[in-house]
């Protein structure tokens, strides 16, 4: 079987909730996954975002696999960033 390797953006809900799916089958806790599914415009805002990350491994047309990251902005950063450029004595 020959795999295909994915990362989500905004156009792929349908296939994020494939992805939830499969979550709810890997973790035995489907209604943890699919008892609220948010709103389909809900779901392509998250994808749309850069710090979140969605990957999905598909195998004939159908996920299999993936994994779903938040890219962690510490404050210490945020404070960086908007104090630049570097304020001047």
């Amino acid at each position: 079987m020959s795999y295909r390797y994915q990362q989500l953006c905004a156009k792929d809900v349908q296939t994020l909730k494939q992805l939830l799916n499969v979550f709810g089958e890997a973790f035995g806790d489907m209604d943890a996954y699919q008892s609220a599914v948010p709103r389909d415009a809900y779901l392509r805002s998250l994808l749309a975002k850069p710090h979140f990350i969605a990957l999905v491994a598909i195998a004939s047309d159908k996920v299999v696999g993936g994994l779903a990251a938040y890219v962690w902005v510490r404050q210490t950063d945020i404070d960086k960033w908007l104090l630049w450029p570097p304020l001047r004595a």
